[in-house]
């Protein structure tokens, strides 16, 4: 959210020096009056300076001095994206494009539009009836919804094919260090606990490539894990690989699998796939499936569904719900396997666009992270966690994480844990 959030501000400050300067495409009159030049200029000024009140007046200004002054309509149009009214900015931008329809700076302002609606295929269609020019700014765009319905490789051939049209143009620099083809990612942690249990040290590394619609990742972890409730420990390792196909914005099918270390609380086997869907504007939704077979004679099958709505790209709320089967293979009777569930909520806001937040709570039992044996011992936990994410640039985020965990058996002194984890992630 927070990538996205900051390249949409990057790119709307890049392209208001475009669609509300004196070098747009609509035509002006032949001898403009020295006050117009000055109100638009003071117009596009003060929108770069987010003092959209000025702005607006001196649009506004502009459009009652002459109601056919449609390059102060467009000014505006962008103004109201900019400020969420984008109803009325689809309209205006509509309007201008009728009467200048070769306006590739308009045509672009209603793209942006439909793209922050998510209405893909009527921005899809803004572009398809463009003119048939090779202006960058249009080049870029259709970079940018390649990107969003997953083809990488496509978006990189379109925004190679402006850069050599225009190699020095601000937006199209933009677009290209919005699209990210490869990540790489490592997080350390450490977890002390009450109870005299040994403090635990964990890294994980994850290296993804995206080639067309698919993203293919290798994942590992490694360190100590927990063996028992209150004190034990033994080092684990796994490996693994995934796969992930973006068939439309918003939608993508992803499968891991990895091995693991035959130790004791360290899955050797382990399954997982995920259907990510955005259902409507704003809101997503993912279900899963996981499985994980410990050397030890358990297996945990796991289904998970969560719901996500993001509201005005600032805040994004999160509800999730698990439920687990534990199953001793070796075990023959009723008391071997059960099933145990939990659920979640999470909140995240984005600050600055440098800068966001997110904290969480979560309630049962761990079956997808912790050792199974815990579920068979009728362990629940609380877990409350907090993080922040610092984007000095495009390319890295560092992620510092505090958790707190309180577990045990109902109705008995529980264990206190905690865990604080630094994330680096890089992006090109």
């Amino acid at each position: 959210m927070l990538l996205r959030r900051a390249a949409r501000l990057t790119i709307t400050l890049a392209t208001l020096a475009t669609s509300c300067s004196t070098r747009h495409g609509l035509p002006r009159p032949s001898n403009p009056a020295a006050p117009r030049e000055t109100l638009l200029e003071a117009a596009r000024l003060a929108g770069q300076a987010g003092d959209y009140a000025t702005c607006r007046r001196g649009y506004e200004a502009l459009l009652a001095a002459d109601l056919h002054d449609d390059e102060a309509r467009a000014g505006l149009a962008r103004l109201d994206a900019w400020e969420g009214a984008y109803a009325r900015a689809e309209a205006a931008y509509r309007d201008v494009l009728l009467r200048h329809p070769t306006d590739d700076d308009v045509r672009a302002g209603l793209f942006d539009v439909l793209v922050w609606t998510e209405r893909w295929d009527d921005a899809d269609a803004v572009l398809a009836e463009a003119p048939p020019t090779h202006r960058p700014i249009l080049l870029g765009r259709r970079a940018r919804l390649a990107y969003l319905q997953g083809n990488v490789t496509e978006a990189q051939r379109l925004l190679a094919q402006a850069e050599r049209i225009a190699p020095n143009d601000a937006e199209i620099a933009v677009e290209k260090a919005r699209l990210v083809a490869q990540w790489a990612r490592v997080t350390s942690r450490m977890i002390t606990s009450s109870n005299g249990a040994p403090i635990l040290g964990q890294t994980d590394l994850s290296l993804s490539q995206a080639v067309h619609r698919l993203r293919i990742s290798f994942e590992s972890e490694q360190g100590s894990r927990a063996t028992s409730f209150a004190s034990g420990w033994a080092y684990g390792a796994t490996y693994g690989l995934a796969g992930a196909w973006t068939f439309a914005p918003g939608w993508t099918w992803e499968v891991k699998a990895a091995l693991g270390a035959p130790a004791m609380m360290v899955p050797v086997l382990r399954l997982d796939t995920q259907l990510a869907m955005a259902i409507r504007p704003r809101w997503s939704s993912s279900i899963g499936y996981s499985f994980r077979r410990f050397a030890d004679g358990i297996d945990t099958h796991g289904g998970r569904a969560s719901l996500g709505f993001t509201f005005r790209d600032e805040l994004r709320l999160d509800a999730t719900y698990w439920l687990t089967q534990v199953r001793m293979r070796t075990a023959t009777d009723d008391a071997s396997s059960r099933q145990v569930q939990a659920f979640g909520l999470s909140a995240g806001r984005t600050l600055f666009p440098w800068m966001a937040v997110r904290a969480g709570y979560a309630h049962g039992a761990e079956a997808e992270r912790s050792p199974a044996v815990f579920q068979l011992l009728d362990l629940v936990n609380d877990s409350f966690y907090v993080g922040i994410r610092f984007t000095p640039s495009m390319f890295v985020s560092i992620e510092p994480v505090y958790t707190l965990v309180l577990r045990g058996r109902p109705g008995q002194p529980r264990q206190v844990q905690h865990s604080v984890e630094l994330g680096l992630a890089v992006r090109r």
